[in-house]
């Protein structure tokens, strides 16, 4: 409908203006061809700066690119050269360490074996009376252990078959409570379904209003396009029949008469509209007011639901908290034995045995150690020196490989940082040279783009000029 009537003001707009003078329509094509041009080769002003610009850039990098790439070389391989005169000085400072400890090493091979046997035979003779001693504690440590677990069994056993008596008795009474309260919500729940229910009827009847706005607007659309398609039929009648300024008036009264059957139909639609959206706001208002009746008893509703659950709940919680207060009982009985059993075990077996075993512990780490010691001094009299000197000599062997594999990744880090910079450079004047490329191709797309603007602006000077007086 639109569009119609946009072509319908447009050639009324033709219609009512006059035509003017050959003059005006020189002068007012001369000043728009002046002030496209003028605004052409300001946009061409702009690009031939850009592409001068980048082609400096360009020449600039080429004529550049040798004092830039040496500076870069300069550059990296100094800095090398610093990180490789420091691994130099480390690495110096490593062998001087290596090379005075082994001008400086002293053996310690002179230590009285004798004295030290005897040692360790007097401690074996002093383990055997502690093992003996450990013997008769753990026969304390049995007896009491057996009347405890004796004890903690019987005890256990009587819990469990009063347990097992309550575990039945409980589901019996939660099933109970689970089925009073559930008998309950069904009947609330069903309440609330029903105004669930009654509510998408409501809903229905609002969005049936918005559905019949909807098809009466189709109809009216598709009655609109049979008259317009009816309308062109007719056009393309006159378009045989007649020309020039009477088919233009022909095509306009037909312009009219389909303006006039939109406008007509507009009214209609509109009206049809207002009054189902009347309705509609009726029944709106009838839905906000059985949503608030809704809300109250949904508020009543869910009170009642929660005030049985809670009441289930409470049931269900005084029972398990009374089973939690015997069995707290039961386990404090359980601790209080428990703690009773560790203080007599620790007392008459455990610290007992712990400074038994610690003498024991001590003396045998005191027996290992001495005899460890005299076996280490018997075979370090022949090996000792030359095991140093070998261990010393293979330190500055790998201490050389470090070194090489050190040089060679410091090397290989530069040479490929300066590489991924002079690698960065060409990819800088490679983009640079596809933006050059983009603005000429962008310089060429323009010229044809106003070429043809030309034309057109002639075409219709041309066709002013014939129409002018």
């Amino acid at each position: 409908m639109f569009r119609v009537l946009s072509v319908f003001a447009v050639v009324m707009l033709f219609a009512t203006v006059e035509a003017r003078s050959c003059k005006d329509v020189d002068e007012s094509f001369k000043k728009m061809i002046g002030e496209m041009k003028e605004i052409w080769k300001s946009e061409d002003a702009q690009t031939e700066k850009e592409i001068n610009e980048i082609e400096a850039t360009i020449m600039d990098m080429e004529k550049n690119i040798d004092a830039h790439m040496k500076k870069l070389d300069d550059f990296m391989n100094g800095e090398k050269e610093k990180e490789l005169e420091k691994l130099k000085v480390k690495h110096e400072e490593e062998m001087k360490s290596l090379e005075k400890a082994s001008k400086t090493f002293v053996g310690k091979y002179e230590k009285d074996i004798a004295a030290n046997a005897a040692r360790i035979e007097k401690i074996a003779k002093d383990v055997a009376e502690l093992e003996k001693k450990i013997a008769e504690l753990e026969k304390v440590r049995d007896a009491i252990d057996a009347e405890y677990q004796k004890a903690a069994k019987d005890k256990q056993n009587e819990i469990d078959k009063i347990r097992t008596v309550s575990e039945d008795e409980d589901r019996k009474f939660f099933e109970e409570a689970k089925k009073e309260y559930q008998a309950k919500f069904d009947v609330l729940n069903a309440k609330q379904a029903e105004w669930e229910k009654k509510e998408t009827e409501w809903i229905a009847k609002v969005d049936a209003v918005d559905k019949e706005i909807e098809a009466y607007s189709v109809e009216m659309a598709n009655k609109l396009g049979e008259i317009q398609a009816g309308i062109e039929k007719r056009r393309e009648e006159l378009n045989a029949k007649y020309k020039d300024a009477e088919l233009e008036a022909k095509n306009m009264e037909l312009d009219m008469e389909l303006a006039k059957k939109s406008e007509e139909m507009n009214k209609e639609l509109n009206k049809y509209r207002e009054e189902k959206l009347a309705e509609k706001k009726q029944r709106e208002f009838d839905l906000d007011r059985f949503r608030m009746e809704k809300h109250d008893f949904k508020k009543v509703n869910d009170a009642q639901i929660a005030s049985a659950l809670k009441f289930k709940d409470d049931k269900v919680a005084s029972r398990r908290a009374e089973r939690k207060r015997r069995d707290e009982m039961w386990e404090k009985e359980r601790v209080s034995a428990e703690n009773r059993y560790k203080t007599t075990l620790s007392f008459k077996f455990g610290k007992p045995l712990e400074l038994v075993l610690s003498k024991k512990t001590a003396l045998e780490k005191e027996s290992i150690a001495l005899t460890e010691k005299n076996t280490e001094l018997r075979g370090k009299a022949s090996r000792e020196k030359d095991d140093f000197m070998n261990a010393n000599q293979q330190s500055r062997v790998d201490a050389e490989d470090v070194y090489r594999a050190q040089r060679e990744r410091i090397n290989a880090q530069f040479d490929g940082k300066l590489l991924a910079m002079k690698q960065k450079e060409e990819a800088r004047k490679e983009e640079l040279e596809k933006k050059r490329t983009m603005l000429m191709e962008k310089k060429n797309k323009n010229r044809e783009k106003r070429q043809a603007l030309l034309d057109k602006k002639k075409e219709q000077y041309e066709k002013e000029k014939a129409k002018c007086k």
